[in-house]
Order: structure tokens, then C-alpha cells, then sequence
């Protein structure tokens, strides 16, 4: 435990090497999913992706069915921009967490241009958990667009904004919808 406080300390202070090599250490005396997803988030932000992704399968090998781990794997491929290997984990992580908007989203971003009758499902599962998130609504209202269903885009990407959503791409998003609807 100590050792874990000692790495978020270093993390603090920007010594991410540091604290990567105090939060294995504690790895190594009792592992667990927090530490590893803590561990693989820094790798990330370190830019050390193969490391990030190591760390995660190895939590795995033993915890296969860990949802929260297996989350964390499946946005790691999306950065890396490995679009398979992304939908195969957040399936995987949707059978243990049905209810997680996170993979309905990635997987309605991830299938978008491949398969867009299951990315609409996806995202249809992510709005009725979530109705009120920006960018749940931002991706129904893109696929509402693409659908040919002007009005409702607008609806939905106006919610997003009204919801708070800065996102530059959220409010591209809107404008483009507007746009296609003449306004």
C-alpha cells in the first residue's frame, strides 16, 4: 500500500517512470486490478503503449472475464487505431458489463463504417442508458444524420450542447447537422 501511495506521489510530482516502477513494485507484492489499470494508465500517458497493453493481458491471463480491465484494454486499441482487436475486447467486456455505455459507444464509433446496422444498435443501448450524456448523444445524432434523419440529429447534437458539451467535435457535429437541414 505504501508503495502504491509512494507511485502516485512520483505520478504527482511528474515522475512518471518513477512512479511506474514503484506502482510494479507494489504490483509484485499483491497484485490487483486497480494497480494494473493505474500502471497501464500511465505507461499510456508515457507513450509506452506496448508496455500499457502488456500490463493489461497480464491482469487478464488470470481475471479473463475482469470488465473494468477489459474496458481499458479495448480503448488502448482504439488509440493505437486497431479496430479489431478493439471490437473483439469491449464484446467481450459487454458480456460481463451489458450495461456499459463506454463499449456501446466505442463499438458504435468502431462499426460505423463496417457494419452500421449493429453501430446504430450499439448506440441505440448507449442512449437508453444514458439519454442525457453529450456524447452518447453526439454519436446517435451523427448516425441519426448518416441515417438520413436530419431533424433528429439536430435534436439529439442540440441536447449535446445544451447538456454542457465543449467538444469541438460535438459541435461540428451539430453544425453539420444543421447545416444538412438548410438552417
Amino acid at each position: 500500500e505504501v508503495l502504491g501511495l509512494r507511485g502516485w506521489l512520483l505520478a504527482q510530482r511528474g515522475d512518471i517512470k518513477g512512479a511506474i516502477t514503484s506502482l510494479k513494485e507494489a504490483q509484485s507484492k499483491g497484485a490487483s486490478q486497480k494497480l494494473s489499470v493505474d500502471i497501464a494508465r500511465l505507461q499510456k500517458s508515457a507513450m509506452d503503449l506496448d508496455g500499457a497493453e502488456e500490463t493489461l493481458k497480464n491482469w487478464l491471463q488470470s481475471h479473463p472475464e475482469d470488465g473494468v480491465v477489459l474496458l481499458e484494454l479495448g480503448q488502448l486499441y482504439m488509440q493505437r487505431n486497431q479496430p479489431d482487436p478493439a471490437v473483439a475486447t469491449f464484446e467481450k467486456a459487454l458480456v460481463v458489463l451489458p450495461k456499459s455505455v463506454l463499449a456501446h459507444v466505442a463499438l458504435a464509433k468502431l462499426l460505423q463504417d463496417s457494419d452500421k446496422e449493429r453501430a446504430y444498435d450499439h448506440a441505440t443501448k448507449a442512449f437508453g442508458l444514458a439519454e442525457a450524456d453529450p456524447i452518447v448523444l453526439d454519436v446517435m445524432g451523427s448516425m441519426e444524420l448518416a441515417r438520413g434523419n436530419g431533424a433528429r440529429s439536430v435534436e439529439l447534437l442540440e441536447r449535446a450542447v445544451d447538456n454542457g458539451a465543449t467538444s469541438p467535435s460535438i459541435r461540428f457535429h451539430y453544425a453539420k447537422a444543421l447545416a444538412a437541414m438548410g438552417r
